[in-house]
């Protein structure tokens, strides 16, 4: 691990410090600044971080070795995000509002579509590796992780791919998409569809799946 990893690794815990501090301030006197700097410090603090952190690092899709001393930007991402992975009531508070999650994924740096339906419990690992179309519907506790990490004799393999899904999808309830996934527009993935890693899912290989 670089000593950039290092340093980052703690940002989760400044993270939280952050939106600690204003949630008692909050708690202690109401106003709009604190307010505001409450949903400053839960929303748009790591987002900045990040897009900071991107400025001056690689691209965070690709192939890495995490046994070497390199510094891996996917690192980085992961650790400005580990708060929501952590806690999933925030981003699950963003879904309840209409549109709200699109926008906030959008910021992340993912392309989103319009009129997008996100459950409650919809998992996004990598908020800034998702490619979704118009009219997507995401079912109960869809999960998607553009990251995996392969073991191999001697080494860990960490492979990062964005998630691509076509316009008018549905994904049914506990599906789970991996990175470098692809879902061809118009399909309706069943209960419980697996779309390994970089699958690319058309209509025909689907019908393949439900034989």
């Amino acid at each position: 691990m670089t000593y950039r990893s290092r340093l980052l690794s703690f940002f989760p815990l400044f993270h939280l410090l952050w939106i600690a501090g204003f949630f008692l301030a909050l708690c202690y006197h109401f106003s709009c600044f604190n307010l505001l700097g409450f949903i400053f410090a839960v929303y748009l603090l790591p987002i900045l971080c990040m897009r900071l952190h991107h400025y001056f690092s690689a691209p965070i899709e690709g192939t890495f070795t995490l046994t070497e001393r390199r510094y891996c930007a996917w690192w980085g991402t992961h650790q400005f995000q580990s708060v929501f992975n952590a806690i999933p009531d925030f981003d699950a508070i963003l879904r309840l509002i209409p549109g709200a999650y699109s926008a906030w994924l959008r910021l992340w740096g993912s392309t989103i579509g319009k009129r997008i339906y996100w459950t409650p419990l919809v998992e996004i690992t990598d908020r800034s590796l998702m490619v979704v179309g118009d009219d997507v519907i995401f079912g109960h506790k869809v999960s998607c992780f553009a990251h995996v990490i392969i073991h191999k004799p001697d080494k860990l393999i960490l492979y990062v791919k964005r998630i691509t899904i076509g316009k008018r999808v549905f994904v049914g309830a506990g599906s789970r998409l991996g990175p470098g996934a692809i879902v061809d527009e118009g399909l309706s993935l069943k209960f419980l569809t697996d779309v390994k890693i970089n699958q690319h899912l058309t209509e025909e290989s689907l019908c393949k799946i439900g034989e």
